[in-house]
């Protein structure tokens, strides 16, 4: 299934199509459509998706090679998923379910470079980036380093929840580095 121009369905999960919730279809649709797609023309290359949809074992499997996926990830596409933090506990109880979509990506030209080219558009403000052919809203880019660079990029929580509910719930900084599998990171100002 083409979600747009140059993404298709099989590049964000191994679950098949009929296993996946309409709304995650809309929430993968949104990001290919309103995120992805302008990005790779912005950059005039290619974009390899690492990680879409994430599910428990994938989760698990990431902790076994040393990375360090949050709990209130939104790869999680709205499935909910068991916390362990007593302050994520407190807000959200002990599932978190407010995920709207993310992707892992690798830009043929390099993740650093990418978000080097796209840095000098971010509006941390706004969570919006402002390219010279158009805005796009964001939840969060972060550019990320494991064993190579890639960049997180996710929808913003405006597709599915109100500016209140978001200012109380959902706020994060949007634009963001992390050098060490997602253990610690800085805000790009």
């Amino acid at each position: 299934m083409d979600l747009s121009t140059n993404f298709q369905f099989k590049e964000f999960t191994s679950v098949p199509l009929n296993e996946i919730p309409q709304i995650q279809v809309f929430m993968l649709k949104n990001l290919t459509i309103n995120l992805l797609e302008p990005i790779r023309d912005f950059l005039r290359c290619s974009i390899e998706i690492t990680c879409g949809i994430r599910t428990m074992e994938d989760v698990k499997r990431l902790i076994a090679k040393g990375y360090h996926p949050s709990e209130s990830s939104d790869h999680y596409f709205g499935s909910a998923f068991p916390l362990n933090n007593p302050k994520k506990i407190q807000i959200y109880g002990k599932e978190y379910a407010y995920s709207v979509g993310a992707a892992d990506v690798v830009p043929a030209c390099g993740a650093k470079i990418a978000f080097e080219k796209l840095r000098p558009y971010f509006k941390s403000n706004t969570n919006e980036i402002w390219l010279p052919s158009k805005m796009l809203k964001v939840g969060q880019l972060i550019l990320e380093k494991g064993d190579d660079y890639w960049l997180h990029i996710s929808n913003p929580a405006t597709i599915l929840y109100g500016k209140s509910f978001i200012e109380r719930y959902l706020k994060r900084r949007p634009f963001l580095i992390s050098l060490d599998n997602g253990e610690s990171y800085q805000p790009v100002v």
